[in-house]
């Protein structure tokens, strides 16, 4: 799930999922879609004691990559029965050397070639969703998982805005960090398209 992120954005989520196969719920805030029944047994996961994390965006700056991305499967492994990574078809063949690494180690498993209500089932099955800000994570906000999503550089205020409410946001502007309750502030703090700055792998960890 890609889009240019200048247009304008529930109507643009609402197209994306839309076109992945998912359908507006009766309350209009979550979407429907296919549950799959086999797909966690053929990951191996159990239900809620997994965490998904989505570490890749648009590009590097956008991204949890090398080094970081090493440092917080450490800690997530620790914290956590297995770690399922997502990533589009793209994401994993531009990466593949560094997954290929990763999953060497058992407890780390990939959402590689499912399809996107397969993905939407992994997502609401787990104990956790951490990911970048990305269509990934607007799907898991949309369908209530419990989540927490990082914003990097690039990622811009209305689709932060355009998460629910439920959904942990983790920013960081002007040098300071900024908790989830003050996403009202981000207008105020930031007049122009792009204003978030990396968020370091120890804040999400203290998150």
């Amino acid at each position: 799930m890609a889009s240019e992120t200048k247009e304008l954005y529930k109507e643009t989520l609402r197209d994306l999922a839309e076109a992945a196969g998912l359908s507006l719920g009766n309350s209009g805030s979550l979407f429907r879609y296919q549950r799959s029944t086999t797909v966690l047994s053929e990951k191996s996961l159990k239900q809620k004691e997994y965490v998904v994390l989505h570490p890749f965006g648009s590009g590097e700056h956008r991204s949890i990559l090398g080094e970081d991305l090493q440092e917080l499967l450490l800690e997530l492994k620790k914290r956590f029965d297995k770690v399922l990574l997502s990533g589009s078809k793209a994401d994993f063949e531009r990466e593949r050397e560094e997954v290929k690494a990763l999953t060497k180690d058992r407890k780390v498993v990939t959402a590689e070639g499912v399809s996107m209500s397969d993905l939407a089932t992994l997502i609401e099955g787990s104990a956790l969703y951490v990911g970048v800000d990305t269509g990934v994570s607007h799907l898991a906000s949309l369908i209530g998982a419990r989540s927490l999503v990082i914003a990097h550089s690039g990622s811009t205020v209305p689709w932060m805005l355009s998460y629910r409410p439920a959904t942990k946001l983790l920013y960081r502007m002007w040098g300071e960090f900024h908790p989830s309750t003050s996403r009202e502030d981000m207008p105020r703090l930031c007049k122009k398209m792009y204003c978030f700055e990396r968020v370091a792998v120890p804040a999400i960890l203290e998150t």
